[in-house]
């Protein structure tokens, strides 16, 4: 059975989106050569039976080489590549217990990127983004973050500004992985290793 996926969206910097299409364009070149190439896959003067059962061992070989890493022609591909990466590199690549409700979707406490100019979305595998979001919700200190705000309620300044400031660098947060991983893959410039430490 298909496992199923859930669609997620990376803020990224400048360029990003360019140079993944460019790595995908290749890619996908590449799989038509490796395709036209390999004799397994010549439908000619075969069965209508026959060719489906070429088109499905085609598809699931296809599959297999992209969930190793070895073949980058979909966006999704890239992304989760990077993501196994971003993760075994952080020590998180392992079952993690599941986040809270609340940790599944919208910003969470101490996120504080901002200024990314550019939107990359991907379909990831389900198992895989509850991965990344448990990694990340048990790794923050988010109800530590949330019970220090509820004992500050209001605006802050001063000291008490640090204080939050220093309490919510310590939240990872899904954005960082996805980012993470679109660097890990495509690489950029270390410029954008400040922007990326705000999260």
């Amino acid at each position: 059975m298909a496992e199923g996926l859930v669609r997620v969206v990376a803020w990224v910097p400048r360029g990003t989106e360019a140079r993944l299409g460019e790595l995908v364009q290749a890619e996908r070149a590449r799989r038509r050569l490796m395709v036209a190439e390999d004799p397994r896959w010549d439908t000619s003067g075969r069965t209508a039976d026959e060719r489906a059962a070429v088109k499905l061992a085609r598809v699931a070989w296809l599959a297999d080489l992209r969930g190793r890493g070895e073949l980058l022609d979909t966006s999704a591909a890239v992304l989760a590549l990077g993501v196994r990466g971003e993760l075994a590199a952080r020590g998180w690549d392992h079952e993690w217990p599941p986040a809270p409700e609340t940790a599944v979707s919208g910003r969470w406490w101490g996120s504080r990127a901002e200024g990314f100019p550019e939107r990359v979305a991907a379909n990831l595998p389900v198992a895989l983004v509850d991965q990344v979001r448990a990694a990340c919700w048990h790794s923050s200190p988010i109800a530590e973050l949330r019970a220090w705000r509820d004992r500050r309620p209001g605006p802050l300044r001063g000291a008490l500004r640090a204080e939050y400031d220093q309490l919510a660098a310590g939240v990872k947060v899904p954005g960082e992985i996805w980012r993470g991983a679109y660097r890990r893959v495509l690489g950029w410039p270390s410029t954008h290793a400040a922007e990326d430490a705000q999260g």
